[in-house]
């Protein structure tokens, strides 16, 4: 399949790309260059290995760190990055997703463009961060997050003027490269906690690693993998297109923060700051293999996705079936040994004091089997150009899931509340193959095979060794 023949499809909400058809097509690919399946093949071998490596360093990194500062700066720490990941994503227009999936992505303009409105945006991330400080503060009881807010969200403006090189390695499938950037990112970022953690034993050295991961990342993307500098622009095409396609992106952000942190928030309520960082410890550990699968969909399966969406219905829906199978039958089988292995595992690496995190763990890890299922299908809609129906399948998720830790908490109370954490992607399962089926690509027994298949002798396990 040559690049000529791979023209984005339009959704019900984007229908303005036919303003820009005086700009070319992606170019037709010259010869010598890597077919599509060779570049996602490759791609997500780079993406898996660059993950993977990550998390070991990351968690590497994290292992480490307790041993120098206990369970409560972690709790304090989650917090704090609450509050970041919240300001970040309710006030996301989508500019990665659009450099990828829009055909004028290569064009310095809409880049340009691109990049002015990051800048501007996290400029206001920065400000919001600063007023906030002071009510979370309150929430949690905690004077120092009057502090650790406003410094750490330093960290926050360095990123908005990162340059957009990565998007465009990512729209472009050159994955080494955009893994080589962020593994060395994770390496200086956690080389960095480690050192402050050891020198000031307290949770700015947390607050000072995640400083030192920006900056890095500012000072490379604009030097080592950039392609052209950025500057100011105003483009008003470019701007239509990204406002437009990000204002669903917007709300389906919003809703992407409330299912990844509205669990924290919960929990925050009633819970210390020692507890808190336990959950936080076994969240982090339970996320590592659905993370490595999302970031496999987000850097391979989506612009594949977007490649093929032209294709007839039969032949998109072999690929994307082929691709699924073989990433479920990769992820599925060590997650289900994590989570049986949970408690021990904890138990193994963390001083007592943590080992609390294991019973987590173990039921946020079997979650994820139904997690990592329902991930590997969500790229297919913003490969339609389908930013709307992506939205509406967000908000599902993120109703049912407070919905389920509202019923599992007046049920069992914490033990309740991590349960119907772990239980919502299954509920929502429903929701996203009903809005997948128009495209014709919706394989529910193939899906439900997998997530019973793996579910239920994992759960035995679970309660057979425990």
């Amino acid at each position: 399949m040559t690049r000529s023949n791979a023209v984005t499809a339009v959704g019900p909400t984007d229908r303005s790309l036919s303003d820009h058809q005086a700009v070319p097509a992606r170019p037709a690919r010259p010869a010598g260059t890597p077919s599509l399946k060779r570049l996602a093949v490759t791609g997500t071998a780079w993406t898996l290995i660059g993950h993977i490596a990550s998390q070991l360093i990351r968690m590497g990194g994290h292992v480490v760190v307790a041993q120098f500062l206990g369970p409560a700066v972690f709790g304090i720490m989650a917090m704090a990055d609450v509050v970041m990941t919240g300001l970040r994503m309710f006030s996301d227009m989508g500019t990665g997703p659009s450099i990828i999936q829009h055909k004028r992505g290569d064009d310095p303009d809409f880049l340009n463009t691109a990049w002015t409105v990051n800048v501007i945006r996290h400029g206001g991330l920065f400000l919001a961060a600063c007023l906030l400080a002071w009510p979370v503060a309150a929430y949690r009881d905690q004077p120092l997050l009057l502090w650790i807010i406003p410094v750490g969200a330093l960290a926050v403006l360095v990123r908005g003027f990162i340059s957009t090189a990565p998007a465009t390695l990512h729209r472009h499938l050159r994955i080494r490269t955009l893994e080589l950037f962020e593994l060395s990112r994770e390496v200086v970022r956690n080389a960095g906690k480690v050192v402050f953690a050891i020198l000031l034993r307290n949770v700015w050295a947390l607050v000072i690693g995640g400083l030192i991961g920006g900056v890095y990342s500012l000072v490379v993307s604009h030097t080592v993998i950039s392609q052209g500098r950025n500057r100011f622009c105003w483009d008003r095409d470019a701007l239509k297109h990204l406002v437009r396609f990000g204002r669903w992106i917007f709300i389906a952000t919003a809703l992407t923060f409330v299912i990844g942190q509205g669990d924290k928030i919960v929990l925050a309520g009633f819970l210390s700051d020692a507890d808190l960082g336990l959950y936080a410890i076994a969240f982090t550990w339970a996320l590592a293999i659905p993370q490595a699968v999302r970031a496999v969909t987000n850097r391979v399966l989506f612009p594949v996705y977007s490649l093929i969406a032209d294709r007839s219905v039969p032949h998109v829906r072999r690929k994307i079936l082929l691709t699924r199978l073989l990433l479920l039958l990769a992820t599925l089988p060590p997650l289900c040994v994590f989570a049986i292995g949970g408690g021990l595992f904890v138990r193994t690496i963390y001083p007592s004091e943590f080992h609390g995190a294991g019973w987590i763990l173990q039921l946020l890890a079997f979650g994820g089997i139904f997690r990592i299922v329902e991930v590997t299908m969500s790229p297919i809609l913003l490969a339609k150009g389908d930013s709307y129906r992506h939205m509406l399948v967000l908000i599902s998720q993120a109703v049912l899931l407070l919905l389920a830790v509202a019923v599992g908490g007046c049920l069992a109370g914490y033990a309740g509340v991590v349960v119907g954490i772990a239980l919502s992607h299954l509920l929502n399962y429903p929701i996203l193959g009903f809005a997948i089926k128009k495209y014709g690509v919706w394989t529910p027994l193939f899906d439900l095979a997998f997530m019973y298949g793996f579910g239920l002798p994992t759960m035995a396990a679970i309660s057979y060794f425990d």
